[in-house]
């Protein structure tokens, strides 16, 4: 599915939360395991998207 889109997934890590009610208080992610997870994540995507090349992928041909 993803490849009819031509989108670029970021694959792992993923982040499982379960009993996710229980890890938020007032809004805020309380779990510091869960919040080690998200922070994983993140900076897996902040790395993803300094790939090389990647926001050529994205940039608009103009019309010729």
């Amino acid at each position: 599915m993803l490849v009819y889109v031509n989108a670029y997934p970021l694959n792992r890590p993923e982040v499982m939360v379960s009993s996710a009610a229980d890890k938020f208080r007032d809004g805020e992610l309380v779990d510091a395991h869960t919040r080690q997870k998200v922070r994983e994540q993140l900076v897996a995507l902040a790395a993803w998207a300094k790939r090389p090349g990647l926001m050529r992928r994205y940039r608009r041909r103009s019309p010729e």
